[in-house]
């Protein structure tokens, strides 16, 4: 059968023509009255598989039906189902926040962001809840400044701590960076303290692994 629709597909030119004119021929030979209940059976045979890319070959094969089937899937899950809904933060957000207490020093600033090959960490209160955040910019600018490494966190003019929900779209965390120059964000926890957190690097690679 594979046979015959292969040598009917090389030949369109010609068998068009010739089933239009026998159709034709046909309908004023013969009262066509009872095919009418065929044309929309046949007409949902024809359109349809190419509607959702059915390799018919396959199906009859039956060598590639798993694949088939998942094409069928992606194509009607949406219409059926609605589209799938904005990545939230929660869905690629780290858990566990680098960070240490107001009473802390610059040298221990320093010592962790070189233990732990970062380049910025939150500073908590006595409370457990995020005040500001420390970056290697600050420290520099510290230094070079000539304040002293003894000098305790609460001091020096902490760069902001930027919060999202965790229930946020990211496209919400976006706009955030985008217009705060942050690019990372901590997600408190309902007593305001914070132990997740969601940075540019994941944001990039959940977008280049998004199909």
């Amino acid at each position: 059968m594979l046979q015959h629709l292969k040598k009917i597909q090389k030949n369109l030119i010609v068998v068009i023509p010739v089933v239009m004119v026998g159709g034709f021929l046909t309908g004023l030979a013969v009262n066509p009255a009872p095919l009418k209940q065929l044309i929309l059976p046949l007409t949902f045979l024809m359109v349809y598989p190419m509607m959702i890319n059915l390799q018919l070959k396959k199906v009859v094969e039956g060598g590639d039906i798993k694949v088939q089937s998942a094409a069928w899937y992606v194509k009607f899950t949406d219409r059926i189902f609605g589209p799938a809904p904005d990545a939230t933060v929660k869905d690629i957000m780290l858990t566990g926040v680098f960070s240490l207490h107001s009473a802390n020093t610059i040298q221990d600033a320093l010592r962790l962001l070189a233990e732990e090959h970062i380049h910025s960490f939150a500073v908590l209160d006595e409370n457990e809840k995020p005040i500001g955040m420390v970056t290697t910019a600050l420290l520099l600018d510290s230094l070079a400044d000539g304040t002293a490494q003894e000098t305790q966190l609460s001091e020096l003019s902490l760069e902001p701590a930027l919060l999202i929900s965790a229930q946020a779209s990211l496209k919400e965390a976006l706009a955030q960076m985008k217009r705060t120059h942050e690019y990372k964000v901590l997600i408190p926890n309902a007593d305001g303290t914070v132990s997740h957190v969601l940075t540019q690097e994941e944001i990039i690679q959940h977008f280049a692994e998004k199909r």
